[in-house]
């Protein structure tokens, strides 16, 4: 999960075609990543739309979730640099990391659906996340544990609503 910090304040303060054209710059760059991380290569050498948040899980996933992540970050620090060229303000950006069993798919009614995910494994995802601040990464220790080279920088325990066991967080820098 990522979520823009500071965003509604921003877009108070700002039009809304202005909004649009910076969110428009900021996905175009995000979404670019999260596909070319996400992509997982077949044994035939094809490249195919599998995603590590789509529906089949590949033994990489958390891996590649972490990877994605960092290089999110590493992007919005270029971004915030054109930003500042161009005298508009800074983005900042939260990002929590979970695994686990979900249900994805079109949720809703034939008159209104959309792709979602459901599950404890993303409600947990958007509590990590919510505990984030600017340019922070938290990860809950399942994907932590599963890569084998990622420095953290510090743990928080938390204590999530609903869930009987305190959760370590850890804050992920490379």
């Amino acid at each position: 999960m990522s979520d823009l910090r500071g965003f509604t304040s921003l877009a108070a303060r700002l039009s809304p075609p202005e909004v649009i054209a910076i969110l428009n710059r900021y996905f175009e760059r995000m979404i670019d990543i999260i596909a070319a991380i996400g992509h997982r290569r077949r044994a035939a050498g094809r490249r195919h739309p599998d995603l590590f948040w789509r529906p089949l899980a590949a033994p990489d996933d958390p891996e590649r979730a972490v990877a994605c992540a960092l290089a999110m970050q590493l992007a919005l620090l270029e971004f915030n640099s054109e930003q500042r060229q161009l005298q508009l303000p800074e983005l900042a950006m939260g990002i929590g990391i979970n695994t686990g069993e979900l249900i994805v798919g079109n949720i809703g009614s034939l008159k209104r659906s959309k792709y979602g995910a459901v599950g404890s494994a993303i409600n947990t995802a958007y509590r990590i996340e919510s505990h984030t601040v600017g340019g922070k990464f938290f990860s809950a220790p399942a994907p932590t544990n599963a890569c084998t080279m990622v420095q953290v920088r510090s743990t928080l325990q938390v204590q999530f609503k609903g869930l009987d066991q305190p959760v370590t967080l850890y804050e992920i820098s490379a």
